[in-house]
């Protein structure tokens, strides 16, 4: 009965969240604008002259991006045969990671040092690039736009439109809700070396503090039972009555919990930073 009744749902509902949060695309003229920053930026690098010997064009800068992927395939010794060059500088890039940005700064005299912190600012740039692509992407899409239409209702909690999507998919099923806050923080698009986990990224993210966090934790945990508990709970009692109270009843709790939780949190100052 599960897997006929409640896991084709829960298919057809993933496959319609991921429908919602693909299309529709963004406009042509929007999408130029992020290609054109990346372009100057990777002009911008190529230009320097601590980057000119090892990289003279994108291509040097994919062949180094294929290398530092095939670190794990292969042994030290084999990488650095197969290329001395990128080898060295993946050592550097590794050892400036290992220090603080005063250490950093302070071995910063050799040339390979110098081409790491050169390379690792022009990645996070790019990175950040990408972000800020992929999130004007997703906010152009109907689950974008339905999460921005549910500011209003959820500002007292302060739900941005990205939380506010996740709490669409976890209507679904609530395990959704981790990976969908993930894709809505832009972490989909970019390795999980270079994004750090969810957490990180939302402890970096202007208007997330543990108070905000604990307010949505409340909230996931009260709000409307998933939807395979709905259809369960419409097929035990025949009709659709105790499904939609528990889903209004729920839901209503939730909310109230959560703002006064926010508000008190708020007015007593706890969780602001």
């Amino acid at each position: 009965m599960y897997v006929k009744k409640a896991g084709t749902i829960i298919l057809a509902v993933a496959i319609l969240i991921w429908a919602l949060m693909t299309f529709p695309d963004l406009p042509a003229d929007r999408a130029k604008v992020y290609e054109d920053e990346q372009t100057k930026l990777t002009a911008d690098f190529l230009a320097k002259p601590e980057v000119r010997d090892a990289f003279k064009s994108e291509g040097d800068l994919a062949a180094f991006e294929k290398f530092q992927k095939e670190l794990t395939g292969k042994s030290p010794a084999e990488l650095q045969k197969e290329n001395p060059a990128f080898f060295s500088l993946t050592e550097a890039l590794d050892s400036n990671k290992k220090k603080t940005g005063e250490e950093t700064d302070q071995t910063a005299s050799g040339s390979e040092s110098v081409l790491a912190q050169s390379y690792t600012k022009y990645m996070d740039e790019k990175v950040e690039i990408e972000n800020s692509k992929q999130a004007a992407k997703l906010k152009n899409t109907v689950a974008g736009r339905l999460g921005v239409a549910l500011e209003s209702i959820f500002a007292p909690m302060e739900f941005d439109w990205k939380t506010n999507i996740a709490l669409v998919g976890g209507w679904a099923a609530k395990e959704v809700i981790v990976s969908t806050l993930g894709t809505a923080y832009s972490l989909g698009e970019v390795s999980s070396e270079e994004s750090g986990s969810l957490s990180d990224k939302l402890k970096g993210e202007p208007g997330w503090n543990p108070l905000k966090a604990f307010t949505l934790l409340l909230f996931v945990m009260l709000y409307a039972p998933c939807l395979t508990t709905i259809v369960v709970m419409k097929k035990e009692t025949g009709s659709w009555k105790w499904p939609l109270f528990a889903m209004v009843y729920t839901t209503t709790l939730a909310y109230l919990v959560a703002l006064l939780v926010n508000w008190l949190g708020r007015y007593l100052g706890w969780g602001l930073s």
